[in-house]
């Protein structure tokens, strides 16, 4: 008698049963980049291979409500001292012989510490934190928990992400890189500067964001969210997308020492396309926290006060998840994005979109797409060029969603083997 499949399914899932997992390196689930990442990796981690997960995060009383579904440990990465002593104990606990280590174990006093003892998988998942772009304090924070689960002996795979430059962390980064058990890069620029280090394609591989694994919410959802936001899209106008970014204004307003002038000109470009080409504008924010400071709703509302034609627009102002969103922008006609996630997110549904960027990981991904040439460096952003973009776009865009959707399966397959390596690293 043949067994029956839900058998072997399960038999498949209950492999590494007994298995723990860490998630290292994300910021917070209000950036849902971050949270799409996650959710991405944890539930095939959990529903496929049966294996427990935690994850760890700066801002553990945020996450634990997001993350209901896992353990939320604390991270101290990012109060430098307090993180830097915990790693300096755990060097001391790794210098102890391996067979009475486990007596020196009170060396490892923060929740992140004991987590990494009781894991038998590290995953960090720092997206394009493992840089100096942000500057080398930031990257040195990401270094901490990594260098931390080197000390204590655990498997650490550096997963999906997009790496470097470094200078006055190279030092580290190339002892890290050395030393972990894998590294997958989410995009060719960054694997074509990990080659530099001389790594061989059994240590460094290069396959695609984790997030586009993430499945979007359903209609009924979206619909629910839509009506209970207010928001009934016109059905004859160009439905325009938006996600802005704080990082994208400062440094759009440092170009030319004014405060306010990325406001002021987004503001009238929008205006332009809503007067000339029946444009209706939707600003959806992919960062809404954990801090004021950081939450992209209140950017979108202020270019929003400064546009004159606030009939054709609309901010969606609720906190939603990344699979809420994701199918959101599935609604729309063209997309232009300052968040990379949020890209991905309309990547992800065929929606054509039009990049600003501000780092090398977004030319990186709209490059696996053949998209290159619709990127805005932040350096060298004009507004009016973006108009000309947005309305060049829209007649191409057929085309284009097209040619998004061929790339899908590919890159969503490519996506899959993070998770098939992870099993690799487990067994």
């Amino acid at each position: 008698m043949k067994k029956a499949k839900p058998k072997q399914n399960r038999s498949r899932k209950n492999e590494f049963k007994n298995s723990n997992v860490l998630l290292i390196g994300t910021y917070s689930s209000e950036n849902k980049g971050d949270a799409a990442m996650e959710l991405s990796v944890a539930n095939k981690i959990r529903n496929e291979l049966g294996a427990t997960v935690r994850i760890s995060s700066p801002f553990p009383h945020i996450d634990r409500t997001f993350y209901s579904d896992f353990e939320v440990v604390f991270s101290q990465r990012r109060k430098l001292i307090r993180a830097s002593i915990q790693l300096f104990l755990a060097f001391i606990y790794s210098l102890f012989p391996k067979l009475i280590q486990e007596k020196f174990s009170f060396l490892i006093q923060s929740d992140e510490g004991k987590a990494i003892l009781d894991s038998d998988l590290i995953i960090d998942l720092s997206g394009d934190m493992l840089t100096e772009d942000y500057g080398p304090h930031v990257a040195y924070s990401h270094f901490i928990p990594i260098l931390m689960s080197i000390f204590l002996g655990r498997k650490v795979f550096l997963c999906a992400q997009s790496i470097g430059p470094f200078k006055l962390t190279l030092f580290l980064a190339r002892y890290i890189f050395s030393k972990v058990s894998l590294i997958t890069v989410r995009e060719s620029i960054s694997y074509d500067y990990m080659r530099r280090f001389g790594f061989t394609d059994s240590k460094l591989t290069k396959t695609a964001d984790v997030a586009f694994l993430l499945e979007p919410s359903s209609a009924e959802k979206v619909n629910e969210i839509l009506r209970s936001e207010g928001l009934s899209l016109p059905k004859n106008r160009i439905i325009l997308g938006v996600s802005v970014s704080d990082i994208v204004q400062r440094k759009y307003d440092a170009r030319s020492d004014r405060n306010g002038r990325f406001e002021n000109e987004f503001a009238s470009m929008l205006d332009r396309l809503i007067e000339t080409d029946q444009v209706f504008v939707v600003f959806i924010s992919h960062v809404t926290g954990p801090s004021e400071t950081k939450d992209d709703r209140n950017l979108s509302k202020r270019i929003f006060s400064k546009m004159k034609n606030k009939k054709s627009g609309f901010v969606l102002s609720g906190n939603h998840r990344p699979e809420e969103i994701k199918k959101i922008i599935s609604l729309f006609d063209i997309f232009v994005g300052a968040r990379m996630h949020a890209n991905i997110g309309a990547l992800s549904v065929g929606i054509p979109i039009i990049a600003i960027s501000y780092s090398h990981k977004t030319p990186g991904i709209m490059r696996e797409f053949g998209l290159e040439d619709w990127v805005h460096p932040i350096e060298t952003l004009n507004i009016e060029q973006l108009q000309d973009s947005i309305l060049a776009m829209y007649k191409k865009r057929k085309t284009i969603s097209s040619q998004i959707l061929k790339s899908n399966k590919r890159i969503k397959s490519i996506s899959e083997e993070n998770i098939l390596k992870i099993k690799e690293l487990l067994s």
